[in-house]
């Protein structure tokens, strides 16, 4: 499993998470593997369907 390298900057709470969500129009998930890092740029649609 992989863990947050920087836990003070994770965000928990639903109404934060719903706001970045809400905000962006591309969210980028950065990765590493055995040669090197990468970052990936995702353009993302969502629905949210209370709880």
């Amino acid at each position: 499993m992989t863990q947050m390298r920087r836990k003070e900057r994770e965000i928990k709470e639903r109404e934060d998470i719903l706001h970045v969500l809400d905000t962006c129009k591309v969210i980028r998930i950065a990765m590493h593997d055995e040669e090197g890092i990468y970052i990936l740029p995702l353009n993302f649609g969502y629905t949210y369907k209370g709880g």
